[in-house]
């Protein structure tokens, strides 16, 4: 980041907000300073005049900036951000900066010239910061060159050498000599630049490479010790750093000249050839990544427009209860062409909370009728819009977009997923157990195989077959002979159909009725035969199990600690009465809400 800021400073531009949300990390782990908005050139500041106040408190330096000590202020908010990086302190002011360096030097007393070196950015007094951001670049990069043993300090070096046409161009375009043109090329390529590949249409051409630098693009050659470049173009600055964030950066430092030791060359040209040759095979990697997970996500937007303009709102001008029951009754504000009975509609408030939502039952005339899930009719505008309730589906895109996303950024529970989808070739080979005893008697031998092979399974497992081929039967046995081999095995069993569901859970339980299981869904779409799997067709029959249980245990504790049991009656009868009292504060609170409604 220090880099960014030196960078910006070279050329008199002024950031003016430093601070961590203003850095954005790419896909590939790059930082980027971001957020330039209220930067400005050094030469056209006026700080009079210029957002002369603005700026975030805890990285902005006290001290008014009346454009003398300018650069400083980026460099204190530098300092203030490596102290927040590097310490558990809060910073909120110069005590917390104190606290911060503190905390620094107790865990950093071979660093100690750097801590100093930060100190000094976070000064309160401008005049003992460094001059601006490249002073304190070179300044820690002379520290960390002192650290270093000599030998791993000096840069590889890559020789070059400028063909006559490559030289015309840039004399054509610059005109200046060689030697000026020669100083040209080697301050924009060590002051940072990229290597691609050099395509001639659509091929490569082998040992020939695209080098973009700060301001030119370069054809480059490889000979067996030396870079050759056939030419040099001018190209726009976005254009260069475009493909420079997609290319190999380099870390040698470029020179014209002939090299001492060839041997040392020869390594760093061989190495460059690999080392873009990976940087190529990484590329297409990650571009075969992002068509998986893009076709996945544009799937997923386009059913979440479809969802969203699904249907049209239907306009009500008046709307009233029907009777004492939940339905309630609209009056359209004009006559129907389509049939929306069955469809789920809700009206929202102005600050779209939702106030009332249900299924419509009948359309007669310009009258709905709706059947009131859940909601206050209450609160019901006069009028409004009945919208087509599509939450539900829209969380369920949701959920799936976040899936989607733990699985691109590997942030599930197996973090290797992504990279199992993206390369099948790394999914393990299923280990065949040596014998199963098979619980279904009715299996074939291609469904055996194939249980053998769901059971040794580390990864994925893909099993494809038409309709009535016995996949359900499959499924069946396989969380069958896995609760068999781990009786505390817990599985998560979806599909894409209520039906496909219920067919494998009426199966599974017809075989293992005392098998625990709880069927997650809406209750009007799920089969009568998996009513009673259903999570609130469960909850009473907990309640007596744990009452029950905790019967046993009480009983066993009074007898073991030797209560009457008129000990035991006094203990029931107490409970019973804090119950009675739970019940009563309940009726209450629901007759002042009553009152109050009236």
């Amino acid at each position: 980041m220090l880099e960014a800021l030196a960078f910006s400073h070279n050329r008199e531009i002024i950031h003016r907000d430093i601070k961590p949300s203003n850095i954005l990390v790419a896909s590939d782990g790059t930082f980027k300073l971001a957020d330039f908005g209220i930067s400005k050139l050094r030469r056209y500041l006026q700080p009079s005049i210029t957002l002369r106040d603005f700026g975030s408190h805890t990285f902005t330096p006290p001290e008014v900036d009346d454009g003398t000590y300018t650069y400083t202020r980026d460099v204190y908010s530098f300092g203030v951000l490596v102290l927040k990086c590097l310490t558990q302190a809060e910073i909120a002011d110069s005590d917390g900066i104190s606290q911060a360096l503190q905390e620094l030097e107790a865990q950093a007393q071979a660093w100690l010239e750097i801590v100093e070196i930060i100190e000094r950015t976070v000064s309160l007094d401008p005049k003992k910061r460094q001059q601006n951001a490249d002073v304190l670049l070179a300044e820690i990069n002379a520290v960390q060159g002192r650290r270093a043993p000599s030998e791993s300090r000096r840069q590889s070096r890559c020789y070059l050498t400028l063909t006559r046409k490559a030289l015309n161009n840039l004399q054509n375009l610059l005109k200046k000599s060689q030697d000026e043109i020669e100083r040209i090329v080697l301050e924009d390529l060590n002051s940072g630049c990229g290597i691609y590949p050099y395509k001639k249409g659509e091929e490569d051409q082998e040992n020939h490479y695209s080098i973009f630098g700060s301001s030119y693009r370069y054809h480059v050659a490889t000979d067996q010790y030396k870079l050759v470049v056939i030419n040099a173009q001018d190209w726009s600055s976005s254009s260069l750093e475009k493909n420079r964030e997609r290319a190999w950066s380099p870390p040698y430092e470029f020179r014209f000249d002939n090299p001492p030791i060839i041997w040392e060359a020869e390594e760093v040209i061989w190495e460059l050839r690999q080392e873009v040759e990976g940087h190529e095979a990484d590329l297409r990697q990650r571009r075969a990544e992002e068509r998986i997970f893009r076709v996945g996500s544009d799937s997923l937007k386009a059913r979440k427009d479809w969802e969203e303009n699904r249907e049209e709102p239907l306009e009500y001008r008046s709307v009233e209860p029907e009777g004492h029951g939940n339905q309630v009754i609209f009056e359209l504000s004009e006559l129907l062409e389509d049939d929306v009975v069955g469809q789920l509609r809700q009206v929202k408030g102005s600050d779209r909370r939702r106030i009332l939502r249900g299924e419509v039952v009948e359309v007669n005339g310009d009258e709905l009728y709706l059947s009131v899930s859940d909601g206050e009719i209450d609160e019901l505008p006069k009028g409004g819009e009945l919208l087509f309730d599509n939450d539900a589906a829209l969380d369920q895109l949701r959920r799936q977009e976040n899936a989607v996303d733990a699985i691109k950024y590997d942030q599930g529970v197996r973090a290797d997923i992504r990279n199992l989808l993206v390369n099948p070739e790394y999914v393990h080979t299923p280990e065949l157990p040596a014998a199963v005893k098979f619980l279904d008697a009715k299996l074939n031998p291609s469904q055996q195989e194939v249980v053998k092979a769901a059971l040794g399974t580390a990864d994925f497992l893909i099993v494809q077959g038409p309709p009535g081929t016995g996949k359900t039967t499959f499924i069946t046995e396989v969380i069958r002979q896995t609760l068999q081999q781990n009786p505390d095995a817990r599985i998560l069993l979806s599909s894409q159909t209520h039906v496909a569901l219920d067919n494998a859970l009426e199966r599974i339980l017809a075989l293992n009725p005392d098998l625990k299981m709880v069927r997650l869904g809406n209750r009007s779409r799920v089969s009568d035969t998996i009513h009673s799997l259903l999570l609130e067709e469960q909850m009473e029959r907990w309640r007596e199990e744990a009452i029950a249980c905790s019967q046993e245990f009480l009983d066993n504790l009074s007898a073991e600690k030797g209560f009457s049991q008129d000990d035991i009656h006094d203990i029931k009868v107490a409970t019973l009465w804090q119950e009675l009292k739970a019940k009563l504060t309940k009726i209450e609170y629901l007759r002042t809400e009553l009152e109050s409604r009236k």
